[in-house]
């Protein structure tokens, strides 16, 4: 199983910064819709794989973007399901 992570946003000028500044610096990233599940953030959010975790939020802290929250995202039989992952 691998795992992904899912950066949520107080605004959607902060998802649009980040998602520029990973793929310049070669992260693959899916911009999504917040899920229903996460009750916080601009109702953008972006996935980026496990491997990618430590520089991504590197990369952030570095230029001063704000996040609002990191979730794990895991799939089991039962559905899909995000919980905060603390820093």
């Amino acid at each position: 199983m691998f795992k992904e992570y899912v950066f949520v946003f107080k605004n959607t000028h902060d998802s649009i910064s980040t998602e520029k500044l990973l793929i310049k610096n070669g992260i693959s990233v899916n911009i999504m819709s917040l899920p229903e599940k996460i009750n916080s953030g601009c109702g953008i959010c972006i996935r980026i794989k496990e491997n990618d975790l430590i520089f991504s939020i590197e990369l952030l802290n570095n230029n001063e973007i704000d996040f609002e929250g990191i979730y794990l995202k895991t799939v089991s039989k039962e559905g899909t399901d995000y919980s905060r992952w603390k820093i």
